[in-house]
């Protein structure tokens, strides 16, 4: 089963049963999950950790949900349990095996392929593997439409279009610095097979519109659905148009075909072969000589950097300018946590840290792992507002093969600041125009987080009154609403305050939540 497994492209579960055996999985990015519970005297799987809550009626964890207030997202390992006591959350990279007789247990399968290949040898195989997740998806769709604006998003889309018709859809934006729109235009003026929708902003709805709504909750708190009714507003026009099978969005291409700075810390162990992509870390971040020498004579472990840097200092505030930690972001818990929670959380990590298992024993494999894992959780929700709309969301950046194809790629030419993103150009020559990754541009989303604030801010206010975190005593209810009168910060602020929003929102739509139970 695992050579089957190595072989599919595509994003699925694997499962088999062999003379009453059973092995189950999902994906390594966590787009595809498993869970299981242990129901009379025998374990059940499923995909839906709700689901398996109601049929075991379990009570809800309140240790795991005060994780889910820590920003920027918590640790992988952490984030992967379920939020429910007595259900498990598999770690992606394990699979589940049921004998016969119903009795679980987990075996590791999966680990990354060690950065060793240079890019002129990696692009080609990451470029295969990026073109056949997409063809297996258009070839089995009816229609497909697909997302247009930023380097990820138009190359599927461009590569979709080699296997037939594509409607491509960009919304529109109220940042005038914003310039996906332009780009898209000469996109689908360029590739042949594209016909381009473009979505007025008065059609649109802003940030934080559908913040507190919810057709259906999520598996876990989603920080971006604060986002929730635009991206239901583009998809609905896309489906009520042109009713696509499936439709490709470029999540996840940040990370594989970017990266993560915390590469350096690799890089720094061998510095003559990466010199010039760290000379590129150091002029950006004005990073000193000595700050360099340092990071290089870190070489604390997972466990024992996990326990020093983010258990002792949950409370504190984040210091921007702070150079990057080996193995993750310093996540701080928002300034209105109650002590509660925040022991609730210092335990989780105490926990984690005696684990010490990385996903990698290469530093910057493992942040970008972490970062796939929480971004593939967010698409996650979204599949399921898209199959309500009647298609398949398809986010071919977190496939298996194509992510083992990108982290085999050497750091210091994959994560480099001196060309951006230079694996996607080199695996789609041929295939993508070469005008597409001309653009030295990229929209991001301050402005609009900043608007949609404003205008919703009496909503969000609300929160405050018959808080559900607050009932938990996980939240103090009148500092956060201290915290929501003041004037934001741009984007910084929204960062802190989406998870909470996020967990007051998941609480008051999930049933049998409401209440703590003693």
């Amino acid at each position: 089963m695992d050579s089957v497994a190595r072989t599919v492209d595509g994003s699925a579960h694997v499962m088999a049963s062999v003379c009453g055996h059973v092995r189950i999985q999902g994906t390594v990015t966590g787009l595809r999950r498993v869970f299981s519970a242990r129901l009379r005297h025998c374990t059940v799987a499923g995909d839906r950790p709700d689901v398996l809550a109601h049929l075991a009626d379990a009570d809800l964890d309140d240790e795991v949900l005060a994780c889910h207030l820590l920003a920027p997202p918590m640790p992988s390992l952490v984030m992967s349990r379920s939020l429910w006591r007595g259900v498990h959350g598999l770690p992606t990279r394990d699979c589940l095996l049921l004998d016969t007789k119903g009795r679980a247990e987990t075996r590791r399968w999966w680990r990354p392929p060690p950065p060793e290949l240079p890019l002129s040898q990696g692009a080609g195989p990451f470029g295969e593997a990026l073109n056949r997740a997409v063809g297996v998806r258009a070839a089995a769709a009816r229609n497909v439409s697909s997302d247009l604006g930023g380097f990820d998003s138009t190359t599927l889309c461009c590569l979709a279009a080699r296997h037939g018709p594509v409607v491509a859809c960009t919304g529109g934006a109220d940042d005038p610095a914003a310039d996906d729109l332009p780009w898209a235009r000469r996109t689908a003026a360029t590739v042949p097979g594209i016909t381009h929708l473009e979505l007025p902003l008065d059609q649109l709805p802003d940030a934080y519109a559908g913040a507190l709504d919810s057709d259906e909750p999520p598996d876990a708190p989603c920080p971006t659905h604060v986002d929730r009714a635009r991206f239901a507003a583009i998809w609905q026009a896309v489906a009520r148009e042109h009713e696509p099978g499936v439709h490709f969005t470029g999540c996840g291409g940040d990370e594989i075909a970017g990266g993560t700075e915390n590469h350096v810390y690799d890089m720094l162990r061998a510095p003559r072969s990466s010199w010039r992509t760290l000379r590129g870390f150091k002029a950006e971040a004005r990073w000193s000589l000595r700050s360099m020498l340092a990071m290089r004579r870190d070489r604390r472990p997972y466990g024992r950097w996990l326990a020093e840097e983010l258990g002792g200092g949950l409370h504190l505030p984040g210091t921007p300018d702070a150079l990057p930690q080996p193995w993750g972001y310093p996540v701080r818990m928002p300034p209105w946590a109650t002590p509660d929670a925040i022991d609730f959380v210092r335990a989780a990590l105490r926990r984690l840290a005696e684990e010490n298992d990385p996903w990698s024993r290469y530093r910057g494999q493992h942040c970008d792992l972490d970062m796939m894992f929480a971004t593939a959780q967010e698409v996650r929700h979204h599949m399921r507002i898209a199959g309500r709309l009647g298609f398949a969301l398809a986010a071919p950046y977190y496939d298996d093969r194509v992510v083992e194809a990108g982290l085999a790629v050497r750091a210091e030419e994959r994560v480099t600041l001196w060309t951006y993103k230079p694996l996607l150009p080199a695996a789609v020559k041929g295939l993508v125009p070469d005008s597409v990754f001309a653009r030295t541009t990229k929209a991001e989303g301050s402005h609009a987080q900043y608007t949609g604030w404003l205008a919703h801010r009496e909503r969000l206010l609300a929160l405050c009154e018959d808080s559900r975190l607050a009932a938990r005593g996980l939240i103090d209810a009148r500092r956060l609403r201290e915290a929501l009168g003041r004037p934001l910060s741009a984007f910084a602020d929204s960062h802190i305050f989406e998870p909470t929003i996020a967990c007051e929102t998941w609480l008051r739509t999930t049933p049998g939540t409401t209440e703590r139970r003693p």
